[in-house]
């Protein structure tokens, strides 16, 4: 082979391994993907009055269609003020079910009308993440 056609083969290759890898990429980044879909929205609350430092409960009513974990932050909410909780790994297994979930009202809050607003954060893979929010409906902390 003489030096001409080597350096062309290489370029070529090259190019085509680049345009590959670019590909490649792409598909990471802005393949659609369903990992969980609410059949409900807002969640139904089964503690409509809760007591400060006591638990509310909601059902979530969903369908995971893809088992990767996710982190869950839940966030206690009124008209004018936010208040964060903590920060757990999902556990809704794949598949469409119903699920109870626990949350304990820090004892600080005031007492008022709140709905929990839940977002939950699953890494696809090194490139992206899929952010998702979800509500609940309103409760009472007295």
């Amino acid at each position: 082979m003489d030096k001409n056609r080597l350096l062309a083969y290489t370029a070529i290759t090259t190019m085509v391994s680049v345009i590959g890898f670019i590909i490649y990429v792409l598909f990471l980044l802005f393949y659609p993907i369903t990992i969980l879909k609410a059949n409900v929205q807002p969640y139904k609350v089964k503690t409509p009055v809760v007591q400060r430092g006591g638990k509310v409960i909601y059902e979530v009513d969903a369908c995971k269609f893809r088992d990767y974990q996710g982190s869950v932050t839940r966030f206690f909410q009124t008209e004018n003020l936010i208040v964060a909780s903590e920060v757990t790994i999902g556990s809704i297994l794949q598949g469409c079910a119903k699920k109870d979930i626990v949350v304990e009202v820090p004892s600080a809050m005031l007492p008022g009308e709140y709905n929990l607003f839940i977002r939950v954060v699953y890494d696809i893979n090194v490139l992206r993440k899929e952010t998702l929010s979800f509500t609940t409906e309103k409760f009472r902390i007295e």
